[in-house]
C-alpha cells in the first residue's frame, strides 16, 4: 500500500513538470499537465513558451498543455531567410510547423490557442486545418492590426508596410530600437515586474528576426477568410483600465469579425495585451465556457 501511495504521488508529480520535447522546425516545447484533452498554446511575438506557464499550470488537471516556441524566438534557431520582403513566408511557416507538431503528436481534435502573433496561427490553423482542431483562441489578436486610424483594404496594407513601415522600423539606430521596446513591453501588462521578464525574455530574439516576425504581421488581414471559417473560434479582446478610447476599441473589433459567423467575440475589461496575466481567472472562465459549448 505505501508503494503504491509513493507511485500515485511521483504520477502526480509528472503531471505538473514540464517536459522539453524537440521539434525539427520549432523551438522547445513545453508539455504540462495529464488531462484528457490537448491544448495547443502559441506565443506571441519574440516570446517563448514560459509565457504560458501560469496558465498552463492552472489548466493541467483538465488539459494536456502543449507549449510551443516559434522558430526563431528566445534563443531557438530562426527560420532561413526568403530573401526578400514578399508575403509572409516566417508566419506561413509558423502555421505549418504548428500543424505539423500536432499531426506529429497525433494531437488532432486539440483546441489551439494563441496570444498576440500566435492568435494569428491559431486562426489561420481554424482556416487552414479545421480537419486537425477542435476550436481556436486568438487572445488579444485583431484579424487586421490596425494601422492607423481608418480601414485598410488588403493591398493599402500591404503599401503601407513595403512603403512606410519596413523602412522606417529597419532605419532605427540600435539605442531608439531598444528604448521603444523597453517602452512597449512594459506598457502590455499591468505588472512591472513581469513587464522586465517580458522585456529580458523577448530581448533574446534578434532584432532582426523580430523585425521581420512583426512586417509579417502587420501585412496579414484575415478578415475575408475568417468569414467562412469552418470550427468555431474565440476572440479575447483586452480593455485596458485607463483607456480612454473604449467605445472605439469596441468598434474596431466589431467591424473586423462581425461578418464571420463562426467567431465569437469577447472583451475583458481592466486588461492589458497579457489578458492571462493581468486577468487570469477572466480568461480561463471566458476559454472554460468556449470549450462548454463545443462540447454541448
Amino acid at each position: 500500500m505505501r508503494q503504491l501511495r509513493g507511485i500515485g504521488m511521483i504520477l502526480l508529480a509528472l503531471a505538473l513538470v514540464h517536459v522539453p520535447r524537440a521539434h525539427a522546425t520549432l523551438g522547445p516545447v513545453e508539455v504540462i499537465g495529464s488531462g484528457e484533452r490537448a491544448m495547443v498554446l502559441v506565443p506571441g511575438l519574440a516570446c517563448d513558451s514560459s509565457v504560458w506557464r501560469s496558465f498552463a499550470e492552472r489548466q493541467s488537471e483538465r488539459f494536456t498543455l502543449h507549449a510551443i516556441t516559434l522558430a526563431g524566438f528566445a534563443g531557438a534557431p530562426a527560420p532561413q531567410e526568403p530573401g526578400s520582403d514578399e508575403g509572409t513566408p516566417w508566419l506561413d511557416g509558423a502555421v505549418r510547423d504548428v500543424a505539423a507538431y500536432i499531426r506529429d503528436e497525433q494531437l488532432a481534435g486539440s483546441i489551439v490557442v494563441g496570444h498576440s502573433l500566435g492568435g494569428l496561427v491559431a486562426y489561420r490553423l481554424a482556416i487552414e486545418h479545421p480537419d486537425l482542431i477542435a476550436g481556436a483562441v486568438a487572445i488579444d489578436a485583431p484579424p487586421a492590426v490596425p494601422i492607423g486610424d481608418r480601414r485598410l483594404e488588403p493591398e493599402e496594407r500591404l503599401e503601407l508596410v513595403r512603403g512606410v513601415l519596413a523602412p522606417a522600423l529597419r532605419a532605427q539606430s540600435n539605442d531608439a530600437w531598444l528604448a521603444q521596446q523597453r517602452s512597449s513591453w512594459m506598457a502590455m501588462v499591468g505588472d512591472s515586474a513581469r513587464g522586465e521578464a517580458l522585456l529580458e525574455t523577448s530581448l533574446k530574439t534578434p532584432r532582426s528576426v523580430s523585425e521581420r516576425y512583426a512586417l509579417e504581421m502587420f501585412k496579414t488581414d484575415l478578415r475575408g477568410p475568417l468569414e467562412g471559417v469552418r470550427v468555431p473560434v474565440l476572440a479575447v479582446a483586452a480593455l485596458p483600465d485607463d483607456e480612454p478610447n473604449a467605445d472605439a476599441i469596441r468598434a474596431v473589433w466589431a467591424e473586423q469579425l462581425a461578418p464571420a459567423e463562426r467567431v465569437s467575440l469577447r472583451f475583458v475589461e481592466d486588461s492589458r495585451h497579457f489578458i492571462m496575466d493581468d486577468q487570469p481567472e477572466a480568461l480561463d472562465e471566458t476559454i472554460g465556457a468556449f470549450i462548454a459549448e463545443l462540447d454541448a
